[in-house]
């Protein structure tokens, strides 16, 4: 995280899914599919990180979602934005820098990265914004982020109370925790809670089912991706920190068409279905008619 060589006195191992959340939601040995198509324990799923970092930087942020998680859904919804930003990205970025030491067919020891370095270098940004745990950062003209967060139904299957689903493309991460669901889009400068933020409170209040939740996961991710808007960022040093700022010019930001058959792809994608499935008499299914406009 701090770029510090590590070294065999400094370094430590720690668990991309923090112990406190294994433990409640009986994790290690559930299995985590990755983009290859195959699966590994959650509890494998390690990074090397120097002690500091591991200790007295993230152990606090560790400390505050784990203490509004056991306290309920209320509390985590009051949890401020920031600390809920660093915790999603630290696992986010966590589970992608550990994909870089996988082959892309783990049978194949010669076989291909499953992300590739350039791939990663899309991740500078998150990674720099992840400093601010480490030091005065400020966001000046933006927020990077649109994170929402749902109170959820309870499910009768205790391995549906927990769910974690990372889509790459659009820097999207949906996590559930029991009655506390959380959809974060990490880089899109908060554009998708301008627009969807009033209404998908509204839901939130109300409360959704779990395939409800996995259909808003889907409808972000892929509105994420129709922002027409490159990300470029500069940094201000100022004698109390550094201060981020997003370069734009003064017009509003665009989004792409909508089309149909694309987000059907991704809702296919989230709720485990065939896509010719999804479309019925009256286009495409949806779980939300009458909580979300239609598109």
């Amino acid at each position: 995280m701090c770029g510090v060589p590590l070294t065999a006195s400094n370094q430590s191992s720690e668990h991309v899914f923090p112990r406190w959340l294994q433990n409640r939601y009986d994790l290690w040995d559930r299995k985590l599919m990755l983009f290859n198509r195959t699966a590994i324990r959650y509890g494998e799923l390690k990074i090397a990180s120097c002690r500091d970092c591991n200790g007295s930087v993230l152990a606090p942020i560790e400390s505050a979602v784990a203490e509004s998680a056991a306290t309920g859904y209320e509390a985590f919804a009051a949890l401020d934005e920031i600390t809920l930003f660093l915790w999603i990205t630290k696992i986010h970025y966590g589970i992608n820098f550990k994909e870089t030491q996988l082959s892309a067919d783990r049978s194949q020891r010669d076989a291909a990265a499953i992300l590739s370095d350039d791939q990663i270098h899309y991740f500078k940004h998150l990674h720099l914004f992840l400093q601010s745990a480490r030091f005065p950062l400020y966001f000046g003209n933006f927020t990077p982020w649109s994170i929402f967060r749902f109170r959820l139904h309870p499910s009768d299957s205790p391995e549906r109370n927990f769910l974690y689903r990372d889509h790459l493309p659009s820097n999207v991460v949906s996590i559930r925790m029991g009655e506390m669901g959380v959809v974060a889009c990490l880089l899109d400068n908060g554009e998708l809670d301008r627009k969807w933020g009033a209404t998908l409170a509204r839901v939130a209040r109300a409360g959704v089912k779990d395939f409800q939740f996995l259909e808003i996961s889907a409808r972000i991710a892929y509105e994420s991706t129709l922002i027409a808007d490159e990300r470029r960022y500069t940094i201000v040093a100022h004698r109390d920190g550094l201060e981020a700022h997003v370069l734009r010019d003064h017009t509003p930001v665009s989004f792409s068409g909508w089309v149909n058959r694309d987000y059907a792809q991704y809702l296919a994608e989230y709720w485990g279905r065939d896509i010719e499935w999804l479309f019925g008499p009256m286009g495409i299914r949806s779980s939300l008619q009458g909580l979300l406009p239609s598109s």
